[in-house]
């Protein structure tokens, strides 16, 4: 008499099958066959990587251009061709190509309004980036517009120059002026007297122009020139203001707000070093009759912040290579 005996485990997985006929068979260590998630990570892993960025990839970043930036633009197809790069297409500006190289290109905007490029008329000419406007003064008038607009500017936001140079004279010099308001201001300053005018915010200032209200410009002087003087810079410092060098050679930081900050104009000359060690009669006569230490050509002037300690750095360039420096609060 033979008899046969189940284990429990073997029954209850016999009765598993039973109750649900779709249940995947557990497989055993043996067994070689994968499953569907485990293929489905085998194909996206077999697809070709991207070599690493070579370590020098920041020596791009000297000519203005970053290697990350060019790998970035590369476009990747689902049909198998990988690393298939499309060039993408330049938004038309309707802009005028003047010089273009592998770092930069110069292209001639033709946002320039009309009143200008009809004008016989010197006038000079800057820009700041943000916001992207545009700023030319003639002897007598001030135009700011936005220099990416792809057709000419028909209405300039306009301001009058007070006391107009003469023919004879040098162009006044302007600026805009960025404040943490993100109001926009602007100086005019003239080249000849070291007058100065000064608009806190160009979108008040032209609206009560056009409403014959009163005028919100604030005035001032940068101090007595001497003979044949003449403002031949004017140069941002950022929240120090402004740094304006004369035809002597003397450079003056120039303020357009006081302690409170309220707007107002005040300036004083910068002294260096070479002047300071001048003294005496025969030193001062020098300085105001523009010769000695102040007499010098300068060529270059530029700032640059100094976080650490909250201070503006003015560096000026001579013709002969000698270079000045100083801190401005």
């Amino acid at each position: 008499m033979s008899m046969t005996t189940t284990t429990d485990g073997g029954d209850s997985m016999r009765r598993s099958a039973v109750r649900n006929p779709k249940r995947r068979p557990r497989i055993t260590e043996g067994s070689n066959s994968p499953n569907g998630p485990q293929r489905k990570i085998r194909k996206l892993t077999n697809k070709p990587v991207d070599a690493p960025l070579p370590l020098d990839t920041t020596e791009s970043l000297r000519s203005g251009l970053s290697a990350l930036a060019v790998q970035s633009s590369a476009s990747f197809s689902r049909n198998g061709d990988a690393g298939t790069r499309h060039k993408r297409t330049l938004k038309s500006d309707n802009s005028t190509l003047l010089a273009q190289t592998d770092q930069y290109s110069v292209r001639h905007l033709p946002s320039t309004p009309d009143i200008l490029r009809n004008s016989a008329s010197d006038y000079r000419a800057s820009t700041i980036s943000s916001p992207p406007l545009a700023l030319a003064v003639t002897r007598e008038r001030a135009y700011i517009w936005d220099y990416t607009s792809p057709s000419p500017v028909a209405h300039p936001k306009t301001f009058d120059v007070p006391r107009p140079a003469r023919s004879a004279d040098p162009l006044p010099l302007a600026a805009l002026v960025t404040s943490p308001t993100r109001d926009i201001g602007l100086v005019v300053i003239s080249a000849v007297t070291g007058n100065v005018t000064y608009w806190q915010n160009i979108d008040t200032a032209e609206s009560l122009t056009l409403f014959n209200q009163q005028n919100t410009a604030v005035s001032g002087n940068i101090g007595s020139l001497s003979g044949g003087e003449t403002v031949i810079r004017l140069d941002s410092a950022d929240h120090a203001g402004f740094i304006v060098t004369l035809s002597s050679g003397r450079i003056a930081q120039m303020s357009l707000i006081d302690d409170q900050g309220r707007p107002k104009i005040s300036a004083h000359f910068l002294r260096s070093t070479e002047a300071a060690s001048s003294g005496g009669l025969f030193g001062s006569l020098k300085n105001v009759l523009g010769v000695g230490p102040w007499k010098r050509d300068i060529v270059s002037v530029c700032t640059r912040p100094l976080p650490a300690r909250r201070e503006i750095q003015a560096i000026a360039a001579t013709e002969t290579g000698q270079i000045y420096t100083w801190h401005l609060a």
